[in-house]
């Protein structure tokens, strides 16, 4: 009789995208590092508009000449940070693009014969291309956005202290509302990139199917019958996309109308606090640029945060795999070798059912059957 011994096909050759990260560190820091920059970019951008409307405030040549150069100190520096911050992320962009590469492509010869016959090829050419391209385009791009949007965020909120505590502290209040509204539409997100990659694969699977077949299809003039199966399957993908596309407007237009309400209020505030004397020109000049920065910046930093998770279950996507369980036979065939009740299905459709034999040792056994019956199947 058979003995059979259960154990996975083979151990968890992925990692999860924390494993990655922290494979690459070395690269990573200088990844956070070059974002970071990015950030002061846009200080230095207004504190050299500031300072230019507080050459007015100035009495002496002394004090223009001194904010003159800060102006050209704070307009130009941007320019070398920009290039400094590219050349310290490009390197961990590359090896994380090809260590994920490099992952689905062990994901797929991870795959048993059975398996990879079970599913459509067409399936693993949308992971290797659309899947991955989808991957690159939201991960950076949100990780860049998020540490721009906070970073600014936070040295913003340190200059506005100084200006006026209210003002900051309100800023961060808002801030918190605004992040409220992003956990609301997260799962609702979350679940409709889903649904937009499902629908890419199986648009890709039928392309290729009519594509492979094209030659039959022109031969026999049967373009119009596969006119409309191929028309519905476009529908559903772009109506699938177009709910995607309406509930970011939805999420990006109650946010866009609580920061811009909020802008206004701050607007009148701060005017009133300049014509009081409270504050200097230069401070009204940073609180108005720094308020719509914040808040519009954290916005779009929110909504990069969805998108980064997404990006991660796009990435557990395209390298996990399943552990599969198989049996490893240790027989001795001394005696005889016996099937009872075998029963296999293909999908949906029942390949053996309580099938049942007997096989003695050096006898010969012929199978038989139509094409499609499970001889290949029962022998493999």
């Amino acid at each position: 009789m058979i003995k059979l011994r259960l154990e996975s096909l083979l151990e968890r050759i992925t990692m999860s995208i924390t494993q990655l990260l922290k494979q690459n560190r070395k690269q990573f820091i200088f990844y956070m590092i070059g974002a970071f920059l990015t950030t002061l970019s846009g200080l230095f951008s207004t504190l050299a508009l500031s300072n230019a409307f507080g050459i007015i405030e100035e009495a002496t040549w002394i004090g223009i000449r001194t904010r003159i150069l800060w102006v050209v100190f704070f307009a130009f520096t941007p320019i070398g940070v920009q290039m400094i911050s590219r050349f310290l992320r490009i390197g961990f962009m590359r090896d994380i693009l090809i260590q994920v590469r490099t992952l689905a492509y062990q994901k797929i010869m991870s795959h048993t014969y059975e398996s990879y016959r079970k599913t459509p090829k067409e399936h693993f050419m949308s992971m290797l291309v659309s899947d991955i391209n989808l991957f690159e385009k939201d991960f950076f791009l949100s990780l860049l956005n998020i540490i721009f949007s906070f970073g600014s965020f936070f040295l913003g909120i340190i200059v506005l202290l100084f200006i006026s505590p209210l003002i900051a502290l309100s800023t961060i209040g808002v801030t918190l509302l605004l992040y409220g509204i992003t956990s609301v539409f997260k799962p609702i997100a979350r679940k409709n990139k889903e649904l937009t990659q499902n629908a890419n694969a199986g648009y890709n699977t039928s392309l290729s199917n009519i594509l492979q077949g094209l030659e039959v299809i022109k031969l026999y003039h049967a373009e119009e019958f596969f006119k409309p199966p191929f028309e519905s399957i476009i529908r559903i993908l772009e109506q699938i996309k177009k709910k995607a596309f309406q509930i970011d407007e939805i999420q990006a237009n109650l946010n866009h109308w609580l920061a811009g309400s909020y802008q206004m209020v701050i607007y009148v505030y701060a005017t009133y606090l300049f014509v009081q004397d409270e504050i200097t020109l230069t401070a009204l000049i940073l609180v108005f640029n720094l308020i719509g920065q914040l808040v519009w910046s954290m916005i779009s930093g929110f909504n990069f945060i969805n998108r980064l998770r997404t990006s991660v279950d796009i990435f557990d996507r395209i390298t996990q795999t399943q552990p599969q369980i198989i049996g490893t036979s240790e027989m001795k065939f001394e005696e005889e070798l016996q099937v009872v009740s075998l029963t296999f299905s293909y999908e949906l459709k029942k390949v053996f059912e309580q099938l049942e034999f007997t096989i003695k040792p050096h006898e010969k056994v012929l199978v038989i059957g139509p094409s499609g019956s499970g001889k290949t199947t029962l022998v493999g």
